[in-house]
């Protein structure tokens, strides 16, 4: 190698070097503050270079948030072949792939927070070559799935995206739940329990023989729609007070007579809906004393209320679940209540004997609600929430061969 070269070679290195130096610093801040509140200043002045260097490297932050997941599940896909080399059999592939899923993640926990709060649920992401590395290994997840099928291990009447967003949603939820309440990233624990769980629902077996405002009056729920189509519109960062009082035809004065902030209005807003849900729910549910009917019957009025209030259901995924302070908020806590029925519901059905009496009601609790919030982002993502109702079949399904008995 001639001088020349060498000196070529050095600064490839060193421009190597500042890039992943620049998408280390991005990583962190872009978890701890979120993608809004991080600031190019404030990545470069943490990665001791200049501005202006960022720029050598990056279009913009967008290109810098992007970049760090194309790393991420560009090494997961190629992670997840050097696994599965040696394997054999389809249920070893599938329990490998899901204790790999699990130690990868737990290993990257600032990509795994990243893609969580800034991505899962990112209309832009996926244009990305980031994206394409994960639709890349979910067909990977799908391929065994289908194979599976063909060979009689699995359950050839479950449409095998459905089961697959079934494993990766549950995944999601978890790691969600985890970083959201800020407890370690601790998923290999996990990974046997979930194995089992889902091997139970994807088993060949019989058809499954068992089968927002309303209660708001007056200016408070005018003040509450338009802050809807207001956050709907243009995000809460970018929702102003002044356009909710338009919109309502109030005055700004009057809001803060019934909400001390934009906060406090955005956080009210799943506390109200939750009510009048709740309160639909427990209709649907009375006269209903069979836990199987209950079950399906919460799935069916869960996946019912997102087709009818797809406005509220937006705002609940795409602003609210990634917002740290709304888990400290009184619209949290009816959101738990509610979540809190499908727990009360399978524990019924443990201690009647309608379903299993050793239900990992943890595991079961992230499949169903982890499947539930990947299928709906799907549906809000393409714009085609109208249909959602058409998988509440599947859903109940899958939900119910995790807590029947043998």
């Amino acid at each position: 190698m001639t001088p020349e070269q060498q000196d070529t070679s050095a600064r490839n290195r060193g421009k190597a070097y500042t890039r992943r130096r620049i998408q280390e610093v991005a990583l962190e801040s872009f978890v701890e503050k979120g993608y809004n509140g991080a600031t190019i200043g404030e990545i470069a002045a943490r990665a001791g270079v200049a501005e202006t260097t960022i720029y050598e490297h990056f279009r913009n932050k967008e290109d810098i948030l992007f970049s760090i997941p194309r790393d991420f599940f560009s090494r997961l896909c190629r992670s997840l072949e050097n696994h599965f080399l040696g394997v054999d059999g389809v249920e070893n592939l599938f329990r490998k792939f899901v204790w790999h899923h699990l130690h990868f993640f737990q290993e990257n926990p600032l990509s795994s927070a990243l893609y969580i709060l800034e991505l899962w649920n990112n209309p832009a992401f996926l244009k990305t070559k980031g994206f394409s590395f994960l639709s890349e290994y979910r067909a990977r997840l799908e391929g065994i799935l289908e194979s599976g099928q063909q060979e009689g291990t699995f359950d050839p009447k479950l449409p095998k995206e459905i089961c697959a967003s079934m494993v990766l949603g549950t995944f999601n939820h978890l790691i969600l739940s985890k970083v959201m309440l800020k407890r370690p990233l601790e998923l290999i624990p996990y990974a046997e329990r979930l194995f089992k769980v889902f091997r139970k629902v994807l088993e060949p077996t019989d058809a499954v023989d068992q089968r927002v405002f309303r209660g708001q009056e007056g200016r408070r729920k005018d003040i509450l729609m338009a802050a809807l189509m207001e956050f709907e519109k243009h995000g809460y960062e970018g929702a102003t007070i002044a356009r909710i009082a338009k919109r309502a035809g109030v005055t700004q004065p009057t809001i803060y007579e019934y909400f001390k902030s934009k906060e406090d209005l955005l956080y009210s807003i799943p506390e109200v809906a939750m009510q009048d849900f709740l309160k639909s729910l427990e209709e649907s549910l009375r006269n209903l004393d069979n836990p199987v009917n209950r079950l399906y019957n919460f799935i069916l009025h869960q996946v019912r209320s997102v087709r009818d209030a797809p406005t509220y259901y937006r705002l609940l995924i795409m602003e609210l679940r990634n917002n740290p302070g709304f888990y400290d908020s009184p619209g949290y806590r009816s959101l738990r209540e509610y979540s809190a029925r499908f727990v009360e519901i399978v524990k019924e059905g443990a201690a009647s004997g309608c379903f299993r009496d050793d239900v990992d009601i943890t595991c079961v609790q992230n499949l169903y609600f982890g499947t539930f919030d990947d299928l709906t982002i799907q549906f809000l993502l393409n714009g085609k929430l109208q249909y959602i109702v058409g998988v509440s079949e599947y859903l109940f399904d899958l939900t119910y061969r995790a807590l029947k008995k043998e």
